[in-house]
């Protein structure tokens, strides 16, 4: 059996902003990661989200695929808020733990493998399969900015 590695987890971002003279805000929402190539190539690498220039986050890094010995995918990184998290890094067939929620596991069955994607900027996990099948890197999570509204 073979094995193909975890994306990692998007980074956190949380920013407190007064907001008493803000008109309007551009908010972007970074795409998930994509998984390696039919060879067995790496994943890649999770968009970063942002909320204008007051602060944003970067995805996580996608696992390395079967025929690649690129490893696992780091985690993201929060950037220019207040609380800046990192991502966990993805691990052998595991996908990286986010602040929200875990990374996921392999699938298991057998044939080409893709990794399992992950949910609230978790890493995907890792594929497994026999040796002669290939074993897609796993795609990185996204990265999170976290918008609260209060008074």
């Amino acid at each position: 059996t073979a094995f193909s590695g975890g994306g990692g987890a998007g980074g956190l971002a949380i920013e407190y902003i007064d907001v008493t003279s803000v008109t309007s805000v551009s908010v972007t929402r970074g795409a998930g990661g994509s998984r390696g190539s039919n060879s067995g190539g790496n994943g890649g690498t999770g968009g970063t989200s942002s909320f204008g220039s007051y602060c944003s986050a970067s995805g996580g890094g996608g696992g390395g695929g079967r025929n690649n010995s690129n490893g696992y995918g780091a985690g993201g990184n929060g950037s220019s808020s207040n609380i800046n998290c990192r991502g966990g890094a993805g691990a052998l067939e595991i996908g990286g733990d986010s602040f929200f929620g875990g990374g996921r596991t392999a699938s298991t069955s057998s044939g080409n493998q893709n990794g399992v994607a992950g949910a609230k900027g978790g890493g995907a996990g890792g594929a497994r399969a026999s040796n002669s099948e290939r074993r897609y890197g796993a795609a990185g999570g996204t990265g999170i900015v976290v918008v609260e509204e209060y008074y």
